[in-house]
Order: C-alpha cells, then sequence, then structure tokens
C-alpha cells in the first residue's frame, strides 16, 4: 500500500505551470510574467506618432531593459489584455531581439484606435523573476507607465472638383463679347478676353501636355522635390562606388527617413509600412517600398558576392528605387 502510495505522487499534475530552470514554481505570477530573468528590469511604452487619425494605425514600441535572457522573454499577447483589446486593434506585431544594448528587447505593434475617445496607451504590468532576492520575494512587479495619445477626427474628404474646360469657356466669352460690335467699339468683355487669352492659352497647352505626356509631368514633379534631386544624385554616384549596391540602398534609406520624418535609425519594414499607410497612399505601393527594403538588406549581407554579382545587383536595385521614388513623389505632398 505504501509503495503504491508513494507512485502516485510521482505523476506529473496537468495544468500546473512549468517553470524554467531556476524558476520556483511556487509564487509563480499567472498573468503578466513573460519570462524575464534579471535585476532591476525596466520597461517602457514609445509610441509614434503622438497624435494619431482615428482610422489610421500607429507604432507601440515595448521597450524592456536589464533583461539577464532577452531571447527568452514572451511577447505580450495586447488582444487578451482587456485595456488594450478594448482601445485598439492589433494590426501587426513583431519582436525586436537584436538590440545594440545588451540586455534589451522591443516588441513593436503596429495598432488602430477603435475609438475616439481613447486618451492614451495604457500601463502595462509586467513580472519578472530576481534570482539573487531572498525566497519569496524573487517574483518583482514592475510596469511600463500609461504614454497620453492625442486622437485626431479623421479628415473629411475632398469635394470633386469640375475639371475647368478652358477652351470652352474661351469660346462662350468670345461668343458674348461679338454683341457690341455692331456699335463699331469693343466691349469691356472684349477687352478682358484680349488681357486674359494669354495667359488662358497657357493654361490650356499646360493642360494637353499633361493629358498627351503624363509620364514627363511625373518626371517633372519629381526632379524639383529637393529630397527626390538628392535621393537621385546618390543613386548616380552609387554606380560609381565599390559597392554600388550598399549605396543605393542607403541612399533609398536616407530619402525615406526624411521623405517621411522618421526618427534616426527608424527605418525598418515595419516602420516605413507604418508610416506609409498613415500618409494614405496605396497598399501595393507600401508593398513595393516595403519589398524594396527587404530585398536590399537580404542582398547586402548575402555572403560571397563577387564584384561582377555587387555591381549589377546595383544597377536594377537603382532602377527600381527610381521607379518607386517618381511613383511617391507623386503621391506624397511636395517636399
Amino acid at each position: 500500500m505504501l509503495r503504491r502510495w508513494m507512485s502516485l505522487m510521482t505523476v506529473p499534475i496537468v495544468g500546473w505551470p512549468v517553470a524554467a530552470a531556476g524558476e520556483p514554481v511556487v509564487g509563480r505570477p499567472a498573468v503578466h510574467y513573460y519570462g524575464a530573468h534579471g535585476q532591476g528590469v525596466r520597461l517602457y511604452w514609445r509610441v509614434e506618432p503622438p497624435e494619431v487619425v482615428l482610422g489610421n494605425t500607429f507604432t507601440a514600441t515595448l521597450v524592456i531593459e536589464r533583461v539577464a535572457n532577452p531571447q527568452a522573454v514572451q511577447m505580450p499577447d495586447l488582444r487578451q489584455i482587456e485595456a488594450f483589446a478594448s482601445r485598439f486593434e492589433v494590426v501587426e506585431s513583431q519582436a525586436d531581439r537584436a538590440a545594440t544594448t545588451p540586455g534589451e528587447v522591443r516588441f513593436i505593434y503596429r495598432l488602430r484606435l477603435r475609438r475616439q475617445e481613447v486618451e492614451d496607451v495604457p500601463g502595462l504590468p509586467f513580472y519578472y523573476f530576481n534570482p539573487a532576492a531572498p525566497e519569496g520575494k524573487q517574483y518583482v512587479l514592475t510596469a511600463a507607465a500609461a504614454v497620453p495619445l492625442r486622437v485626431l477626427p479623421p479628415a473629411t474628404p475632398p469635394q470633386a472638383v469640375e475639371p475647368l474646360d478652358i477652351l470652352a469657356q474661351w469660346l462662350a466669352m468670345l461668343e458674348a463679347s461679338r454683341t457690341p460690335a455692331a456699335t463699331g467699339q469693343p466691349g469691356w468683355l472684349a477687352w478682358l478676353l484680349a488681357a486674359a487669352a494669354g495667359p488662358l492659352l497657357a493654361i490650356g497647352c499646360r493642360q494637353l501636355v499633361r493629358r498627351l505626356w503624363p509620364d514627363a509631368v511625373r518626371l517633372g514633379r519629381w526632379q524639383r522635390s529637393r529630397l527626390a534631386r538628392q535621393a537621385w544624385r546618390e543613386l548616380r554616384a552609387a554606380a560609381h562606388s565599390p559597392q554600388p549596391l550598399a549605396a543605393a540602398v542607403a541612399a533609398l534609406h536616407r530619402y525615406l527617413q526624411a521623405r517621411l520624418a522618421l526618427p534616426p535609425g527608424a527605418v525598418t519594414p515595419l516602420e516605413v509600412a507604418a508610416r506609409l499607410a498613415d500618409a494614405g497612399l496605396p497598399p501595393k505601393l507600401a508593398a513595393r517600398v516595403v519589398e524594396l527594403l527587404r530585398q536590399g538588406d537580404a542582398a547586402r549581407f548575402q555572403p560571397n558576392s563577387s564584384m561582377t554579382t555587387e555591381h549589377a545587383e546595383g544597377g536594377r536595385y537603382s532602377r527600381l528605387v527610381v521607379e518607386v521614388l517618381v511613383e511617391l513623389e507623386e503621391r506624397l505632398p511636395c517636399g
């Protein structure tokens, strides 16, 4: 009987929390514990941008510092936390464990507001395991403080504007000006038409050029952009660089960082995609930009690439960058 009782004591209990090596099971928190180890662990939210238009997305990055095991920390699922699920829709989430600072891990969330009454990104409770603390006090509670968020009402869609038919108005004015011709003196409308004929003709020619050569118009708008001209010069110089592919990728990064007003170093595909979506660009164009960033990063770090391959890939990549820049300059506000 004693032997049978002892055998039953060794059977594992289903549903009991499984702790990592060195973690005591007793006292382990049931919620808000994500497996972080360390001493003096701290965390905070970084919200970009601080002002969000209802319906647009924004990026909330949870930064956790002084972690002894950054690769083992689990990403909090905001969909399962009521304070976040009631305020935001989680569009995309990504873990960045390759931080330059040792002991740091970042969890990047792309969020969309559910209602305009939201005032902040709420605080997040966070337990971590401190192996140096006395027994019974090794699970320490900290939290990321709430961050204020200003929600702006959605922009009203622009009203459709009737296209200006310059030629029809010109002919109508010409017909009306013939009325006082019987008196032998030109009417005031005739004088007005004579004065406006030059500007009207110039506008009509401009509209005709836009209709017949739309690519030339797009190229002209792109060339007038200061940032686009700078990127074009850098892409041309990249062709004569010892590493043309790396130079072309760097030119694209600098253009996107300045054109989209991204913070320094924030040119990851996820952050660029979020900012392009906020700018109202078509999803297909945003996807092309993100794919260019990923292709550039993958090609730069490809091992055993020869000098010939480097130059060939650099030329192909530069051509793709120019095509995307022309379309971006057509759709983004003048810069």
